[in-house]
């Protein structure tokens, strides 16, 4: 799944953020063990329209200048293979 589907369901379901994190966890640390690194990144997503939630006009990574666009810092973990999202939140 990828991260902006992961953060789509966060974001869009029911259950509390948090406790998603933690199954999510949970889950994913034990399988990219021995981990190789943990990795703290901002992602930006374009938005139009003024019906999504934090959207303002801000730096945004995927186009590379100022940008009308929701902005999210996801902490990921990889085994130097494959990387996971472990936890995030749209500031």
């Amino acid at each position: 799944m990828g991260s902006q589907k992961l953060q789509q369901l966060i974001c869009g379901s029911p259950w509390p953020d948090r406790a998603v994190w933690r199954a999510i966890r949970r889950e994913v640390t034990p399988v990219v063990e021995p981990l190789y690194a943990w990795v703290v990144d901002e992602t930006g997503w374009l938005k139009q329209g003024k019906e999504s939630v934090g959207v303002s006009q801000q730096y945004c990574g995927a186009v590379g200048k100022p940008a009308p666009c929701q902005v999210a810092v996801e902490l990921v973990v990889t085994d130097g293979e494959v990387a996971a999202p472990i936890g995030g939140r749209r500031y």
